[in-house]
């Protein structure tokens, strides 16, 4: 099914303001923009985020790389996509700038302007903020999105925040694919088991191989097909949690590589906290 042209009145925005949207923290966040609310140039996402405890509305496949690279990072404890900025300041913002401040095409109604990804990360005093914008590297060209984008950054210094513009050259091909690969199998809970324990049991064989193989020349996913072979599993069975324990950092290499399941044993470490149990 197509998507609703993407228009708003006045009362609309209110109702949306009215109901939380782009406003609250963790899994009390309300994203302002929705996947169904606004026609993609690109495949939008809605993800789960096991570190926020709830779905995530990505516009973007560039918006979905970023996502995924934060939501690795142990330092970021909250991520906040679509986020609403207060319309009466970035109306003073664009009139103190000379810009025009965004309108609704069809309504005449001025836009609350977003930005893509406003990320928390932790700190030893309290917790720090930074926003990024996402944009295709091809759109950095054009005067109106500059001007937009000086409203944006404006809004976020005036707040004593960091904001940085990001796009596809800043994240690499390698690291991208290796996180949609693994991304999969990031929370196993929806995947049903043949009998209680099994994936702890298919964790723990993984563990003792990590632990013990180093000396062998030989890569994660040929690892988990003897393991598979040797141990009666069906195939594809090791690897598949292999994926989920590289997902929720149980198992710690570089993701950023041409192909990840081809990883040398010897590459991979095994978290710390784990690593008294193997």
């Amino acid at each position: 099914m197509a998507k609703k042209q993407y228009t708003r009145n006045e009362s609309d925005i209110q109702e949306l303001l009215r109901k939380g949207r782009g406003k609250g923290i963790g899994e009390n966040y309300v994203p302002y923009l929705y996947v169904r609310d606004v026609p993609s140039l690109g495949r939008s996402h809605r993800v789960y985020g096991k570190r926020s405890g709830r779905v995530h509305h990505l516009l973007s496949d560039i918006e979905y790389a970023h996502y995924l690279t934060f939501d690795m990072d142990d330092s970021v404890i909250d991520i906040r996509e679509q986020f609403a900025l207060n319309r009466d300041e970035t109306m003073i913002i664009a009139s103190r700038l000379g810009y025009r401040h965004p309108k609704d095409p069809k309504s005449n109604t001025y836009s609350v302007m977003t930005t893509d990804l406003v990320i928390t990360y932790r700190n030893r005093a309290s917790p720090t903020h930074k926003a990024f914008s996402i944009k295709p590297a091809s759109q950095l060209q054009k005067t109106r999105v500059g001007e937009k984008l000086e409203i944006e950054e404006a809004y976020w210094t005036e707040k004593n925040i960091s904001f940085k513009v990001l796009t596809e050259h800043d994240i690499p091909v390698h690291l991208k694919r290796s996180l949609q690969w693994l991304r999969q199998y990031h929370d196993i809970s929806k995947f049903i088991e043949p009998y209680p324990g099994h994936f702890d049991a298919l964790a723990k064989h993984i563990l003792i191989c990590v632990a013990t193989s180093h000396a062998f020349d030989i890569t994660l996913c040929e690892i988990c097909t003897l393991l598979d072979k040797h141990l009666t599993y069906e195939p594809g069975s090791h690897l598949m949690i292999a994926r989920h324990m590289l997902s929720t950092r149980m198992l710690l290499t570089n993701l950023n590589r041409e192909q990840i399941w081809n990883t040398p044993i010897s590459d991979i470490k095994i978290h710390p906290k784990l690593h008294a149990n193997c």
